[in-house]
């Protein structure tokens, strides 16, 4: 990270005299390697996967102008590659071939989509009418029940005839491809939708669609809402593959016809399906999955500086996006998007990330934490906390990465300056006084919190060494049933880096540390 006047960490301290400024915990060396402020995160993260496109998907919008000529050559392959029908013939230019035998450890669980919500939304049966009573002749709950769920289905075939009846009324007076029958297309979709007749809904989106696109032109706001419908009943026939198509679909209508920060909210959300489409096994390679996710999060997080500003917490959650996409590419296992927890890889090819993708990941990551540091303590509330939590995010990065002596030089400096702050020492009780397990963010957690042992089927006990690895694992349950899937867990677990209690300023063991877990969430 530069050390020069324009530092943009230096400002932000001068600002605010009490955060720690993240040069003085950093190496020479370190410093030499990364790149400093939030344009150079940007136009680093694009140089360093040239040559890997967003396959099918246009660029959102031009890079900063200070942005280096490797990333204009990448945007420039974004954009020839931005076709329907294109594949990602890059992702191999950058990655390795992975090994043939890909196989998943297990099958593919209901992606938590984006639009998953709006399913939900058009699942749920509206407010069932008040059932009368007779006096001195009470019906039973159970009766009461029974007759509400069939007055809320006979409410939502009453919605579809309705919308059967307008559209057939108007192919009679305007024709069938007549410009208002997309609106009330997508409102029988809808009604089938929350009817639960799912095929039908995806030809009834399907067609509205189309008119949309014969009157509007071939992208149009008004394809936007058929689209994710037909998505949301495609993932509710478990068809993935025809959702994953339609969202690239969906993808260049919003590129097309959203602006602003509309236009990097709907780049938050495709990111976060690719994520998604990974963690279920869904089409294409990989590792093309999590490279995706990366581009996309990059291109929100430019969205977001035009409009918002370079200094603005709007743009933490691409950032941190950006962040998780290192650690996937590196090849974290654990948290999923949906909350639960793999104990090991779903592909083959996850094991050779770490190698393959070592030397880019960590650069890259330093980059977009740099910036992440940078956006936290420019803000008018910002306090030490923010700082500490980056440069903790930085150092837990190092070990992450098996630079171990940098990370011990970068934690014990901040427990000495905390220990001597009598404002901070919370922050040293809470983030030194046990051995934390890596990484710790929201989103790629590598262990879920234990619970309490009287609520847990498996009770483990292990000790976490100074250097942060797991020894003397023993399980202490009597829980026989779980023996699979405690096996899966304690494996887990020993592969897992713990940044290690600190006292005095230097890593320490702790033993005797007893977790328990309810398995259900693994």
């Amino acid at each position: 990270m530069g050390t020069g006047g324009n530092d943009k960490s230096d400002t932000n301290c001068s600002r605010a005299p009490a955060l720690m400024p993240m040069a003085a915990f950093t190496s020479r060396r370190s410093q030499q390697t990364l790149l400093c402020g939030l344009r150079y995160a940007l136009a680093f993260s694009g140089a360093l996967y040239c040559g890997v496109s967003v396959a099918q998907e246009p660029p959102a919008a031009d890079e900063p102008a200070e942005a280096t000529e490797a990333t204009e050559a990448t945007e420039a392959t974004e954009a020839t590659e931005a076709t329907e029908d294109s594949a990602p013939e890059a992702v191999s230019q950058a990655i390795p071939d992975a090994p043939a035998d890909g196989t998943e450890v297990a099958g593919p669980d209901l992606p938590d989509m984006s639009v998953e919500a709006a399913l939900e939304s058009a699942n749920a049966l509206p407010p069932a009418p008040t059932t009368p009573v007779i006096a001195g002749d009470a019906l039973s709950p159970a009766v009461v029940e029974l007759e509400s769920e069939e007055s809320a289905r006979e409410a939502l075939m009453l919605d579809v005839r309705a919308y059967q009846q307008a559209i057939a009324s108007i192919e009679a007076s305007a024709g069938a491809f007549a410009p208002q029958l997309s609106e009330q297309l997508l409102g029988l979709g809808l009604a089938q939708q929350r009817n639960g007749d799912h095929e039908t809904a995806v030809r009834t989106f399907k067609r509205g669609v189309h008119l949309a696109r014969i009157n509007e032109g071939l992208y149009s706001q008004s394809q936007l809402a058929l689209l994710q419908g037909e998505i949301a009943s495609h993932i509710a026939l478990g068809a993935f593959t025809e959702a994953d198509e339609r969202q690239r679909y969906l993808y260049r209508v919003q590129a097309r016809t959203l602006s602003d920060s509309n236009r990097g909210e709907a780049l938050m959300q495709h990111a976060l399906w690719q994520r998604q489409a990974y963690e279920a096994g869904i089409g294409e390679e990989p590792v093309a999955r999590l490279t995706r996710m990366w581009s996309l999060y990059r291109l929100a997080l430019t969205e977001y500086v035009e409009v918002e500003g370079e200094s603005s917490d709007a743009l933490l959650p691409p950032l941190y996006g950006m962040l998780r996409a290192q650690y996937l590419l590196s090849g974290f296992v654990g948290e999923t998007s949906k909350g639960r927890y793999r104990t090991r890889p779903r592909y083959v090819e996850e094991n050779s990330q770490q190698a393959a993708y070592s030397n880019q990941s960590y650069k890259q990551g330093n980059a977009v934490i740099r910036a992440i540091y940078d956006v936290r303590v420019s803000q008018e509330d910002a306090s030490v906390e923010d700082s500490v939590d980056s440069l903790l995010m930085l150092a837990d990065w190092k070990l992450w990465h098996g630079k171990r002596n940098e990370a011990m030089e970068t934690y014990g400096r901040l427990y000495t300056e905390l220990a001597e702050n009598e404002a901070a020492k919370a922050i040293v009780d809470r983030e030194f006084a046990e051995p934390r397990a890596l990484p710790k963010i929201e989103g790629v957690r590598a262990l879920p919190p234990p619970v309490a042992e009287r609520d847990g089927v498996l009770l483990l006990e292990f000790d976490v060494t100074d250097r942060g690895r797991v020894v003397d694992l023993e399980r202490l349950d009597e829980h026989p049933q779980n023996d699979a899937r405690a096996d899966d867990i304690m494996r887990r677990l020993r592969q897992t880096p713990f940044r290690p209690a600190f006292s005095d300023g230097m890593p320490v063991k702790t033993e005797g540390i007893r977790w328990a877990y309810d398995v259900s969430i693994w």
